[in-house]
């Protein structure tokens, strides 16, 4: 009979490495049939708790569920497994693939994990285990429900494997599961895998500022404060005409990255990731190192390098057709990388997102240039890392990075097994107080706080008449009310009740606008507009049921149809120029927009008619929870582009980019979430009226004039 010694025994044997403490702990509260919350560093190991799981998962009989937030990191984890155990134990589902759905081990996203639980219902009796990566996701203002409504969902007898990064009050995230869930240990590791050393790019110069043990080197009180360095810029200017300068002088420098990078060259701190959190400046900051000639061609230094990039190039273009191939930034990539140089951000498409990654993984690439984006969750280290801004936009304002985002960067500074030390380079800010900046980045990361709130589609799932205990369970236990519990001034029974009161009356006030909207009738139980409704996730989930029910859509053909679903995916894109092209990616020419108009003016009618049921709807919805004293349906805006249409009608990409001006990636990104979109609307009608219904075969063919012979799904890399 093997033991749980034999199982840990036999797993470590698979590892070129010996085990942590802090893994070895994480594995023996496994062992109790206990769940874990790992909170650790960036590069830490403990994913290799959630790999140990998978092996128990398989030794044992038993299934395992493993979720991450976003698709790139589902795929990258069903490679790893399928590696490890084959494709015939592994299967992936997300919003646009099914691979081997009853495989014993099931990569997933966090959404479709919570739709089984919450939608379907699924009791999940035969997963043992369930890993939920990164899931201080729950904090993401637009999708950190998500997080919760699975996690206090999920059933008793399934042990979660929680991974986190570094939280200040992972303590207090633990005793909430251990709360809803069931037993659950928290697993805490502080110490990075690799010590950092913190610099400064200060004078043309990498400065030391804090050394690997935590000791400040030196202070810089001066930069980033307007007048302090104009006084020192005198005393330099005056210092120059008597005094010799140990460094090169100021105009042999060139400046900015270029400088920057060379030096990282001089002091052996590359490869590096350099973090610009602009597309545009990420892109151009990577040319001007190219430009400036201050690295050696990339032939001359690592000749096995160059060869591979050529390699890895020439088999991602041999998957691409004509059109994909002419993208901007395809041609761009193409010949910036023979120089060890690339970029990385959300507006590339996906095939070049995994060849930047798979030559940088593979120590190909000097520099990645790139948005925080390639700071979450992929596992690219490097031997340092620049933050190339200590400011950034959080959706409202530009504010100074937190501790979060600080540590979530340089945690990809330092190769385990390769470096000794890691480095992570400050480029500062000239109206933004360094110390002041450094000190707020360089301590305790922000607390995990709750995104949670109740929804529609949550109480159209959830709530039965006779069985109100259920969501108001829910409502009680999310993350936020424990907080509040645990920080209440005055415990007790009448402010409990009071809570209750005010949870239940949000709850009957939803119930209400659900009610006037019929899609509950009188009793509670759901109508068929609510049984529809109950598969959408969309912020106009009700506007989108009012459009697939009142036959809008049955007289369209199938392109008019995806580009009707596709106004109620937000977008900034705007209508093609006329004169052909808006600067956008293509560089092949106009797009001519009297195409779009042919294409549209047979259901011009059709078109306003429906904007204007959305507008209808929306305004609707909104007026009944202010009434209420509740707001949860977004204001719409009537998109202009009719970018999906114009894609529906011939497919060529990068035309389009070229006309609307839009990265590519943003367009794949709309075109990807409209199909995500059609899907749940041919699931939803298909459960309601069975899969002959007309209107299924409506969206089914959008869905196919869409996917044009399976380019979208190539290009999204589904």
């Amino acid at each position: 009979m093997t033991t749980e010694t034999d199982l840990t025994a036999a797993f470590a044997r698979t590892l070129p490495f010996a085990l942590d403490p802090f893994q070895r702990e994480a594995f023996d509260a496994l062992a109790r049939g206990h769940s874990v919350l790992v909170a650790a560093p960036t590069g830490a190991g403990k994913t290799l708790v959630a790999d140990y799981a998978a092996f128990r998962a398989m030794a044992t009989g038993r299934k395992l569920a493993y979720t991450t937030p976003i698709k790139a990191l589902s795929n990258q984890k069903y490679r790893q497994l399928v590696g490890q155990y084959g494709a015939e134990y592994v299967g992936i589902v997300t919003g646009d693939t099914s691979v081997n759905r009853d495989a014993p081990l099931l990569v997933m996203t966090t959404e479709i994990l919570r739709n089984l639980l919450v939608v379907a219902r699924d009791p999940l009796e035969d997963i043992g285990y369930v890993v939920v990566d990164e899931i201080h996701f729950l904090a993401d203002r637009e999708r950190g429900v998500v997080w919760e409504e699975t996690l206090i969902s999920c059933p008793r007898h399934v042990q979660l494997v929680c991974l986190s990064a570094t939280i200040s009050n992972a303590r207090e995230v633990a005793g909430w599961l251990s709360a809803v869930h069931g037993p659950t240990e928290l697993v805490r590791h502080d110490e990075r895998p690799v010590p950092l050393e913190d610099y400064l790019w200060h004078d043309g110069e990498i400065q030391l500022i804090r050394d690997a043990t935590g000791r400040r080197v030196r202070l810089f009180p001066e930069v980033g404060v307007p007048d302090a360095e104009r006084r020192d810029r005198r005393a330099r200017e005056r210092g120059r005409r008597y005094e010799e300068r140990a460094r090169r002088p100021p105009a042999d420098e060139p400046p900015g990255a270029p400088a920057l990078v060379a030096r990282l060259r001089e002091r052996g701190f590359l490869p590096a990731i350099y973090f610009r959190f602009g597309r545009r400046s990420a892109e151009d900051l990577a040319w001007s190192i190219v430009d400036s000639g201050m690295l050696p061609p990339l032939a001359e230094r690592r000749p096995d390098a160059a060869g591979a990039i050529e390699d890895a190039m020439a088999r991602t273009l041999q998957d691409m057709d004509d059109d994909t191939r002419a993208l901007h930034a395809v041609q761009d990539l193409v010949r910036l990388l023979p120089h060890g140089i690339a970029y990385h951000h959300a507006g590339l498409i996906h095939p070049l997102k995994v060849l930047v990654e798979g030559l940088f993984a593979a120590g190909r690439l000097d520099v990645v240039v790139a948005t925080s984006t390639l700071a979450m969750g992929l596992h690219l280290p490097a031997r340092s890392v620049v933050i190339g801004e200590l400011k950034k936009f959080n959706g409202s304002s530009f504010e100074p990075l937190t501790a979060t985002e600080y540590r979530q960067m340089t945690g990809r500074a330092g190769r385990r097994g390769i470096d000794t030390m890691g480095a992570a380079v400050l480029v500062p800010f000239s109206y933004l107080p360094f110390e002041e900046t450094f000190r707020r980045m360089s301590g305790e990361p922000e607390p995990l706080r709750s995104a949670f709130e109740l929804r529609y589609n949550t109480l159209l799932n959830t709530y039965r008449p006779e069985d109100e205990e259920r969501i108001l369970y829910l409502l009680e236990n999310n993350l936020a009310e424990y907080h509040r519990r645990l920080n209440e001034r005055v415990p007790g029974r009448g402010g409990a009740k009071e809570r209750r009161r005010g949870l239940r009356s949000r709850l009957y006030a939803m119930l209400d606008v659900l009610s006037a909207e019929r899609l509950l009738d009188r009793t509670g139980d759901l109508k068929i507009k609510g049984q529809v409704a109950r598969h959408i996730f969309n912020p106009w989930e009700i506007a989108v049921v009012q459009v697939l029910l009142d036959g809008s859509l049955a007289g369209l053909e199938p392109a008019e149809a995806a580009e009707v679903m596709s106004l109620f995916i937000p977008s900034k894109f705007a209508p093609p120029d006329r004169g052909g092209g808006r600067g956008g990616e293509g560089g092949r020419g106009g797009y001519d927009a009297r195409q779009l108009r042919h294409s549209r003016s047979r259901a011009l009618t059709s078109r306003e008619e429906i904007e204007a049921t959305i507008e209808a709807t929306v305004a609707r919805l909104r007026g009944r929870e202010g009434r209420h004293g509740i707001e949860l349906t977004p204001e719409w805006a009537r998109p202009e582009h009719g970018f999906v249409g114009a894609w529906c009608g011939h497919g060529l990409l990068g035309e389009l980019v070229e006309a609307f001006g839009a990265p590519a990636g943003d367009a794949l990104g709309l075109l990807g979430q409209t199909l995500d979109l059609i899907d749940q609307g041919t699931h939803a009608l298909a459960d309601v009226f069975g899969p002959d219904d007309h209107h299924v075969d409506v969206l089914r063919r959008a869905a196919e004039a869409l996917s044009r012979g399976g380019k979208l799904e190539r290009l999204l890399g589904l």
